[in-house]
């Protein structure tokens, strides 16, 4: 008996140790902040959204060339657009938190699959996104990024025949999500790339829109 109490405590280590280590380590990186220099010449702004585990990046359309805009189902009234990365099954099978199963939450985080980019519109500003002032030239670069995520088929965004509403779409997107490369981590990896005040590396979404909404009170 006391045997098998040592192997399931061996047992018990050798799977828990690497959680354990995972969330530390993203704990810290989460709470070291990169990019943190003062932005003079801001004069133009975009917003962070979060459901509370999922961030967006979201844009005015003003802001957006009628080359992005093609293939992307958009109308005249819905001047911001929402964009998320995320893993295809996850976004399709689970449209809320209480169809979250253990299988594909799984699935998502060590399974190599597809990725989709989803997109909301929005009429106006919502109360609870996170305003982050940027430059010209940040703005740019958050632009050509969320860009490149899209998965092109004869140069053409992929739009899927499946969405949570009527005002949201999702696209065929590049890469591939893993526990080291979440939604959330993309979402922080653009804002990084354009040096915009981000964390140095994060699953999670708390911390990003703490830093933002912070900073947008200060101003």
């Amino acid at each position: 008996m006391r045997k098998l109490w040592k192997y399931m405590k061996i047992a018990m280590l050798v799977f828990f140790l690497p959680i354990v280590t995972y969330l530390a380590i993203a704990v810290v990186c989460t709470y070291i902040t990169v990019n943190n220099q003062e932005i003079s010449d801001a004069t133009h702004e975009i917003f962070i959204s979060s459901n509370g585990v999922h961030l967006d990046i979201v844009l005015n359309k003003k802001d957006l060339s009628k080359g992005f805009l093609k293939g992307i189902v958009h109308y005249t009234h819905e001047d911001y657009l929402a964009f998320g990365w995320g893993d295809e099954d996850f976004y399709l099978n689970t449209p809320t938190w209480n169809d979250l199963s253990v299988a594909n939450a799984l699935q998502a985080l060590f399974w190599h699959s597809d990725s989709l980019v989803h997109v909301t519109r929005y009429h106006y500003p919502q109360k609870h996104w996170a305003k982050v002032r940027v430059t010209k030239q940040q703005l740019q670069s958050v632009i050509q990024q969320i860009e490149s995520a899209f998965l092109l088929k004869n140069e053409q965004k992929e739009v899927l025949q499946r969405s949570y509403h009527f005002y949201d779409n999702f696209y065929k997107a590049k890469g591939s999500y893993t526990c080291f490369y979440t939604c959330n981590t993309w979402v922080n990896c653009v804002l990084k790339n354009s040096a915009i005040k981000a964390c140095l590396w994060t699953p999670f979404s708390f911390r990003l829109m703490d830093i933002h909404l912070n900073l947008s009170k200060e101003k």
